[in-house]
């Protein structure tokens, strides 16, 4: 840094005006650090009595103030501005739960309906709602450890048993309030879902009122086992799951 030009002389400045010589500090000073033109109002506001007389040491002490509010604004500003845009969050979509009505397991309805209680289940909303039961991601097919015909043999009062080739594809068992007293098991067959209903024969007999729509583009199969009645609801032309059941 180049030093301030003073008089050539020290002894001159014995002879100079203090103003003149405190001019030429400030020149100097001026030369080496640029003042913002504000700042003459500012120091001539807090010399005393408002004298002529310069104070440059006030002068560069302001510039020096300046300076560094103005340096932290603009650090400030580097700051509050990213030097690249943030990556956009892509919110994905959560995975759809299972309806509430697969949580049911059959038979909801425990016995035969009351007295003078008839049931009409409709087989087609019927059919819909075990098909999204299938599709769900919660459900799972019943192994030969869950001993699915155990469970209808002592639900129904019937002994019935199940071919092996039944384990690992039928799912369920669940329970629908579209037909509280059956139970319900489903499996995928050649891309489609299949619905086995099974109930006891008189409660079908005395209760039941099965209504399938000619338009809805679905089958309906039996077969009675003793005194279990057996419904298989398909898109197919002929039944896929009875045949599992003896």
């Amino acid at each position: 840094m180049n030093e301030p030009e003073l008089p050539n002389h020290p002894h001159d400045a014995d002879a100079l005006d203090r103003d003149a010589l405190d001019s030429a500090i400030e020149q100097a000073l001026r030369r080496q650090f640029p003042v913002p033109p504000s700042v003459d109002t500012l120091a001539a506001r807090l010399r005393p009595g408002g004298g002529a007389r310069r104070a440059p040491w006030l002068v560069l002490a302001t510039a020096a103030a300046v300076a560094g509010v103005v340096g932290a604004a603009a650090w400030l500003r580097s700051e509050a501005t990213p030097s690249a845009p943030a990556p956009e969050v892509v919110e994905q979509a959560p995975s759809e739960a299972a309806p509430s009505f697969c949580r049911l397991v059959g038979p909801v309805l425990e016995g035969l309906p009351g007295l003078g209680a008839l049931q009409s289940p409709d087989l087609a909303r019927l059919y819909r709602d075990m098909d999204a039961c299938q599709e769900s991601s919660e459900s799972t097919a019943c192994g030969a450890d869950d001993d699915l015909a155990q469970r209808l043999s002592t639900t129904y009062g019937q002994s019935l048993a199940l071919r092996p080739e039944a384990a690992g594809r039928l799912h369920g068992p669940f329970g629908s309030e579209e037909w509280p007293t059956a139970t319900i098991v489903t499996a995928r067959t050649d891309g489609e879902t299949a619905v086995l209903v099974a109930d006891r024969g008189t409660t079908l007999e005395c209760c039941v009122r099965m209504r399938l729509a000619e338009d809805s583009g679905l089958q309906l199969f039996t077969l009675e086992v003793g005194d279990l009645f057996l419904a298989e609801i398909s898109p197919h032309s002929e039944p896929r799951l009875l045949a599992y059941f003896e």
